[in-house]
């Protein structure tokens, strides 16, 4: 089953960090991006840039609006992701304890769906949003062991 592993951090922290400091986080960043990598865990992984470079976009009557900034004020920046593909949720949960992140920031986990949204809609009979969102809702079933 695949998790989305989201890093979020104190942005204005960094700049605070000493070089030294900076040096041994990163290393111990790359360490666990490799250990990710070589247990064949990792299927994706960004990073993002600074929440100041974020734009906002929603619809209010029918009409767009587009806003600078993150969507949310909060102290702490999703800052980027990984993607993993574990047995479960105790699998994903360990990988998430081990980040580096976990020390100074958050490391929120969530599943990801089996059904994309584009491969519903793309069904022969059209789909009504209460449809959709019943779908999406679905408990997904267990992965079948070989």
């Amino acid at each position: 089953m695949q998790y989305l592993l989201m890093d979020y951090v104190q942005e204005q922290g960094w700049p605070e960090l000493t070089r030294d400091e900076q040096e041994h986080w990163l290393g111990a960043y790359r360490a666990y991006m490799e250990a990710m990598a070589n247990a064949g865990v990792l299927k994706s992984s960004n990073g993002l840039h600074s929440a100041s470079a974020a734009t906002t976009v929603r619809t209010v009557n029918g009409k767009t609006q587009v806003l600078d900034g993150p969507y949310a004020e909060t102290k702490e920046q999703l800052g980027g992701f990984h993607i993993l593909d574990v047995p479960d949720l105790d699998a994903a949960l360990a990988w998430a304890a081990r980040s580096p992140t976990a020390l100074h920031g958050v490391v929120e986990v969530r599943p990801i769906r089996d059904v994309s949204i584009a491969n519903l809609m793309s069904e022969s009979e059209p789909i009504g949003m209460s449809e959709l969102i019943d779908e999406l809702a679905k408990p997904k079933p267990p992965a079948e062991t070989a």
